[in-house]
């Protein structure tokens, strides 16, 4: 196949026209399917660029992307510019999944009352010393003094001097309210994979553990799915995650930020800007084509969006946060401003 390749492109290379060259890329990349209008963009990229521009255009077309007949159907009308603005406040949630298996027990330990015993029983030699426990006291709990683990200082300050943190414990995905009986006896419904670590990592994203996988998307993204919707309010949602479970909507897409480089934007997106343009202005019948299509241009619209917003931003502190985890599971936001009202990325409210 490669040598064919080799051959194809070869002989494209010695045509004698735009038109016999791409008529030849055509038949080898796209089994012959590029539509009149895409025929004519990778033509002018030959003109322009040469064999490699051609190349290049080709790659861009829904028809080498997708299966099927293109079923081209007219083109669309140029979205209007929306006015600028000056930005306003805004209200945002910000989620921190952390995917590690750190639980209530020994995140926050009973001290100095009989429930620590039951701990040291349990844990035996996986329990934490009470001695070596970060103390904080709390009220209307059974016991009146607790301990954070010592490998969570920060936490600790949060919580205990700073009052800006709180412990929510003992929480778990349930269908429906019942009891451990009936649960046994199978007259409740269930969550699925229960003791799996991995199903239930989805089930705190979407809030539907009776539901496989991301199939009922997000709970950030139905929020913002109302409130754009209910409240006709201006939404927007951002991962520095990769693609993010909680963050999507069905309504609702995600932005993706990478953690350490910001804005991934489209490369040399200047010198395939028109041609970018004019492959996305088509509409396809084919179902395939057209999602492709339309979800390139809002992509490539919202990577420059976004790059031009950040070029724009200046950080108001130098603090750095490293992370051991590479992309896309980091959580790691170093590059990104501690406060970014001025560019109004994320108006929620």
């Amino acid at each position: 196949m490669c040598f064919f390749f080799f051959l194809l492109c070869a002989y494209a290379a010695n045509s004698s026209s735009a038109e016999e060259a791409v008529g030849e890329l055509d038949l080898l990349l796209t089994g012959g399917r590029l539509t009149p209008h895409n025929k004519q963009v990778v033509e002018a990229a030959y003109a322009s660029a040469g064999l490699k521009g051609a190349q290049q255009a080709i790659l861009l077309t829904p028809e080498f992307q997708t299966l099927g007949s293109p079923q081209p159907n007219g083109t669309r009308e140029d979205q209007a510019e929306e006015e600028s603005h000056t930005p306003d406040s805004y209200k945002a949630v910000v989620m921190l999944f952390l995917h590690g298996g750190a639980d209530t027990y020994n995140l926050i330990v009973p001290i100095g009352c009989p429930l620590y015993n039951e701990y040291a029983g349990a844990r035996t030699n996986m329990g934490v010393s009470q001695s070596a426990l970060l103390p904080t006291t709390t009220t209307g709990q059974v016991c009146s003094s607790f301990g954070v683990h010592p490998a969570m200082p920060f936490l600790h300050q949060l919580y205990d001097s700073r009052r800006q943190a709180a412990f929510v414990s003992n929480v778990g995905a349930l269908v429906e309210p019942t009891t451990k009986e009936r649960w046994k006896n199978g007259e409740a419904d269930r969550c699925l994979g229960i003791f799996s670590h991995n199903h239930q990592q989805n089930a705190a994203q979407t809030l539907k553990c009776q539901e496989a996988g991301a199939v009922p998307r997000g709970v950030g993204g139905r929020v913002a799915d109302v409130l754009a919707s209910v409240h006709k309010k201006t939404v927007a949602s951002f991962s520095v995650s990769g693609i993010s479970t909680w963050s999507v909507g069905f309504n609702t897409s995600t932005e993706i930020i990478h953690p350490e480089k910001g804005a991934i934007r489209f490369e040399k997106f200047q010198d395939y800007a028109s041609s970018i343009q004019s492959i996305t202005q088509q509409r396809y019948g084919n179902v395939y084509c057209e999602e492709y299509a339309t979800s390139f241009a809002d992509h490539i619209r919202s990577s420059e969006e976004l790059g031009t917003l950040f070029d724009q931003i200046e950080l108001e502190t130098v603090e750095t946060y490293e992370t051991e985890t590479r992309w896309p599971q980091s959580s790691s936001i170093s590059p990104c401003p501690s406060r970014i009202s001025s560019t109004g990325l994320a108006p929620l409210g």
